[in-house]
């Protein structure tokens, strides 16, 4: 993201170029999470969250907390743009590393990875409405996280669910989904 936007501008740009809601990540708005976070442009339009989360991790060594893609509303698919927060700031700039030694390339097309230049409005550096715009940033990717770890526990607990099924019918799919009363 060239120069600096407000908090405001970007949910303008989110909208315009499609993010749903025009709302920008929450984390945007919270200088230190910010700090940890880049932008991607030139994106092949297939590109998975996953995908994007395997190779950033797989080719840069960097550890992903959230991958934020951005939509086009008319064609109903991601723009080649997203929003990426790591874990530590260290993850940037391998992230940078990646980018500044050209091998910032997926699926063969190569893409621009940039820092974030944010600035929330209305709020000075240490004021009060500051701590809280960033406070409200942290519950919020608090929520996610705890959102995510939920839903990974959920698939986790279903793939058990399904394993000790498969194991009870002798290995076998059959019957799993009928109460195994055929032929009785």
């Amino acid at each position: 993201v060239g120069g600096c936007l407000t908090a405001s501008e970007l949910d303008e740009v989110m909208l315009g170029i499609g993010g749903g809601t025009g709302s920008a990540p929450s984390w945007l708005r919270d200088s230190d999470m910010r700090s940890k976070g880049v932008y991607l442009s030139g994106l092949d339009g297939s590109i998975t969250k996953d995908r994007l989360e395997d190779f950033l991790e797989s080719e840069g060594d960097a550890a992903v907390q959230e991958v934020v893609m951005v939509w086009d509303r008319t064609r109903k698919a991601p723009n080649g743009t997203c929003f990426v927060l790591f874990k530590d700031p260290d993850s940037v700039e391998k992230a940078m590393n990646l980018y500044n030694t050209g091998r910032a390339t997926i699926y063969g097309s190569p893409f621009i990875i940039c820092t974030l230049n944010v600035r929330v409005e209305g709020a000075s550096e240490g004021t009060s409405a500051s701590a809280d715009v960033e406070t409200r940033a942290k519950e919020e990717a608090q929520r996610k996280l705890d959102e995510k770890a939920m839903a990974q526990d959920l698939h986790a607990k279903a793939m058990e669910k399904q394993k000790n099924q498969k194991a009870a019918y002798g290995g076998s799919d059959m019957g799993m989904s009928h109460g195994n009363t055929v032929g009785r």
